[in-house]
């Protein structure tokens, strides 16, 4: 019995298993080739762009410089008689207050000996008046017509007489300037930056005494590339009366920040040398005297400028991960395919750019598009199968320096989401 099942009727079985194992087989191979093919559209998340309001803003740095400084020197020689106890380095002083005093009764001798000479001249000259009155009367008896009627009136002297007159009065006028040079004072509201001045001294003219530097304002020299001044208000450009507003800020790590509140002045008459791009001067008005718990902005601090335009009507905000090849977006239109767009760029920052053509109010903008992308391709819009993956934002104030606006349309090909080639140019002061 053994015997016989081993020999028929397991190799029986494992045939007959085989055959219907084939069979199986072929009709499943037959189904999925009647089988269609489904083509699944990708997901992409799209942000829905609308057209609002923006103004630009432009970013740079620069150094703080003084509006105004002056090194002061005495125009006399003289021992210095009086410092004053604020000129020290740090100091700080008002305008017109007195800084030093140099010895000035030499020059009060010299003006009391110009108003003797000045006396000394109109006596002279009333004199001379005299005697012209007393030949002319001399003249007329004598009735000489043929003779030389202003020698003999004396008219030469009396001219002679006032011309000293007038040459005393005008030493006079020089030893009372003098006199009062003898005193060095502050010519704006200042302070200290160096001195070199001790009561006593005997003072050399023209000798530098003192440095300072204004404190009512201070300046920051902001380079912007020329393009991009049409985004700013800039005092006597294009009819502008007043500069647009800017903030300065000073980074002091751990230790937070000054910040202060400035304005564009003018435009300076020269392109940078190594940037060619514009300079634009802002005005820091009382940077020494800020509000009560802030720190003062000094001379020298370098700083951080944003630059406020005047407000640009439609501008569309557009996350710069949907940016690629510089200035090109891809949009879903409302029958789900992909569309490029070329965009026109206003300006831009690190996270977005401020589109002003290219797109329309109400446009969905891919920021996650399918590798490849392909024009005309079908996808699914994350907003309308999932809603919570739908990124939304209304557009923002822009914070950064603007992008080159205007290109060339780009043909329809397939295209990444490629950040290197995203304009993200700064202004650098």
């Amino acid at each position: 019995m053994n015997r016989f099942l081993t020999r028929f009727l397991f190799p029986g079985i494992i045939t007959v298993a085989a055959v219907a194992g084939a069979v199986v087989m072929g009709r499943s191979a037959e189904s999925a080739e009647r089988e269609t093919p489904v083509t699944i559209a990708p997901l992409v998340e799209v942000i829905e762009v609308q057209a609002a309001p923006a103004h630009p803003r432009l970013r740079g740095t620069g150094t703080v410089e003084p509006a105004r400084e002056a090194t002061l020197s005495p125009e006399l020689a003289g021992r210095i008689v009086y410092v004053s106890p604020s000129l020290v380095v740090g100091g700080r002083v008002a305008e017109g207050e007195t800084l030093l005093r140099i010895d000035k009764r030499d020059y009060e001798i010299a003006v009391r000996q110009q108003r003797a000479q000045v006396r000394q001249a109109e006596v002279d000259l009333e004199l001379e008046k005299a005697f012209g009155k007393v030949a002319k009367q001399e003249w007329e008896l004598m009735g000489n017509p043929n003779g030389d009627g202003r020698l003999a009136v004396r008219e030469p002297q009396r001219e002679a007489a006032e011309v000293k007159v007038d040459s005393a009065r005008a030493a006079l006028e020089r030893a009372r300037l003098d006199m009062g040079r003898t005193a060095v004072k502050a010519p704006f509201n200042a302070t200290v930056v160096s001195e070199s001045v001790e009561e006593g001294e005997l003072a050399t003219k023209g000798q530098v005494v003192a440095t300072l530097v204004g404190t009512d304002a201070l300046w920051v020299r902001v380079s912007v590339p020329v393009e991009y001044l049409a985004l700013l208000q800039v005092p006597g450009l294009g009819g502008a009366t007043e500069g647009s507003p800017a903030r300065v800020v000073q980074r002091l790590g751990s230790r937070g920040e000054v910040a202060l509140e400035g304005r564009v002045i003018r435009l300076v008459g020269e392109l940078d040398a190594e940037s060619r791009t514009a300079q634009v001067l802002v005005e820091v008005e009382h940077p020494l005297d800020p509000p009560p718990g802030e720190l003062p902005l000094l001379p020298g601090a370098f700083v951080e400028v944003e630059l406020t335009g005047p407000e640009v009507p439609g501008v569309l905000a557009v996350p710069r991960l949907a940016v690629f090849e510089g200035r090109s977006s891809w949009v879903v239109d409302d029958e789900g395919r992909l569309r490029k767009r070329t965009l026109e760029i206003g300006w831009g920052d690190d996270e977005q750019v401020f589109v002003t053509g290219g797109l329309r109010s109400g446009d969905h903008v891919v920021i996650t598009p399918p590798s490849p992308a392909l024009e005309g391709m079908e996808v699914r819009r994350a907003d309308a199968s999932t809603p919570a993956a739908t990124v939304s934002a209304a557009p923002r104030e822009p914070e950064a320096a603007p992008a080159t606006p205007g290109a060339k349309p780009e043909p329809a090909a397939a295209a990444t989401n490629d950040q290197s080639s995203v304009p993200k140019r700064s202004v650098e002061g």
